[in-house]
């Protein structure tokens, strides 16, 4: 499992620049259920927003494809030590200093002020969250006195952003016969809603990262840095189907923020011009409440994948239907899911749609899950799964800050 810094009480959109802002952080897991334990201290830094153009500080690694670049940022400076005893205290954070009238700036916090840069999560990392609590950015708030009551805030924000980053190694120019491995670092900027949504089956979900979708997408960076020539079965199987230089039809059920598809849509990008003058299809897809950020996020990244850009879509397990854009497709290579099992209200329906995806073509595809165990009646999918034909075999995980881990699991048709 993996901590998260947030905003029990979150930035407001406006602000008068000569008075303080005023949060409350907290430090919980992906529910926001389960409290921080430990004290913590938290640093803050602001960072303008539009970003001015600069280049990277020297002594930081390869110039990084990404939406944000290296952030411009003041000097991270310790706000407070968090501690479970005074988990609703709210905090005043001093503005930006010199802070002109109308600036934008958006507020960093993170758990530590060395790390360069401290705003972001290494997904690159095996043991990503290992020991200490991910940052948060707030959106950006809007310093101006015009329009500000009494009270110094106006509108609470309902969104933040993380920054994940990963290297997309991609070999070098096929015209110079230059084999030499490039090392690209993506910096993926993934915006959460953090206000709650009833969702159509009367419960409040808020569209935010949850730690399966790290897991995978952490473990996906490292497995795309494998060997192939190494990996035995399963993993040579799957590997064809994420990462073959031809194009590849790629589903994501319940994709939420959209975190797993778009990395694995990064890593392909180096990858799907090769030897296909089809592009790839990665459709990413959810409730129709979930499409709009999970378009925003998809657009925010554009450059991390500009000849493969992935796509989101209503699919709604409990219709019969599937979207036209699935079926049109002819063909899937593989299924993915993170934190699909929440809910086992929901197994009837997802194995339903799991069915009607795997007929979809002459090859069924292979299914790739991130799981995180939040109860054992949850492990009933399994064998549901088998019902239909799938069996499921764990090939890896991802710990994080504590048990339980991140399982990854490779399912395909055995029958």
């Amino acid at each position: 499992m993996f901590f998260y810094i947030s905003f029990l009480r979150p930035p407001p959109t406006q602000s008068s620049p000569s008075t303080p802002i005023h949060i409350t952080p907290q430090i919980s897991n992906d529910l926001r259920t389960e409290p921080y334990t430990d004290s913590q201290d938290i640093y803050y830094s602001w960072a303008p927003y539009p970003q001015p153009a600069h280049p990277p500080p020297p002594s930081l690694p390869p110039q990084p494809t990404s939406p944000t670049q290296y952030l411009k940022t003041t000097r991270p400076i310790k706000l407070t030590t968090y501690r479970p005893s005074s988990l609703f205290k709210e905090i005043p954070v001093p503005p930006p200093l010199g802070v002109r009238e109308n600036q934008q700036w958006q507020l960093i916090l993170s758990a530590t002020p060395s790390k360069t840069p401290n705003y972001i999560i290494d997904l690159g990392e095996s043991n990503v969250g290992h020991g200490i609590p991910f940052p948060v950015i707030s959106m950006p708030v809007v310093f101006s006195a015009k329009g500000v009551s009494k009270g110094g805030g106006g509108k609470k924000q309902e969104r933040v952003e993380r920054i994940y980053r990963f290297s997309n190694g991609r070999a070098g120019g096929e015209e110079s016969g230059n084999t030499e491995v490039v090392m690209d670092f993506c910096d993926l900027k993934i915006t959460e809603q953090t206000s709650f949504d009833l969702d159509k089956n009367d419960q409040f979900r808020e569209q935010k990262i949850w730690d399966s979708g790290i897991g995978l997408s952490s473990w996906l960076a490292e497995f795309k840095a494998s060997d192939q020539n190494r990996l035995g079965e399963p993993l040579d199987i799957l590997w064809d189907g994420l990462f073959s230089s031809e194009a590849r039809h790629i589903i994501e059920l319940g994709a939420g923020t959209g975190i797993v598809s778009l990395t694995l849509a990064s890593l392909r990008n180096s990858l799907s011009h090769l030897n296909s003058p089809t592009p790839d299809k990665v459709i990413a897809t959810d409730l129709e409440s979930a499409v709009p950020l999970l378009n925003h996020n998809i657009s925010s990244n554009h450059s991390l994948y500009p000849t493969n850009t992935p796509q989101a879509d209503i699919l709604d397990w409990d219709e019969e239907e599937l979207p036209e854009s699935v079926t049109s497709l002819g063909s899937i290579d593989v299924i993915l899911m993170s934190d699909v099992t929440y809910n086992t209200d929901s197994f009837p329906a997802l194995l339903s749609t799991t069915s009607k995806l795997l007929r979809i073509g002459d090859k069924p595809p292979v299914i790739l899950l991130g799981y995180k165990e939040r109860h054992e009646a949850e492990r009933s999918l399994w064998s549901m799964m088998e019902s239909i034909g799938v069996r499921l075999e764990k090939i890896g995980q991802r710990r994080g800050f504590a048990d339980p881990p991140v399982e990854i699991w490779f399912g395909r048709v055995f029958r």
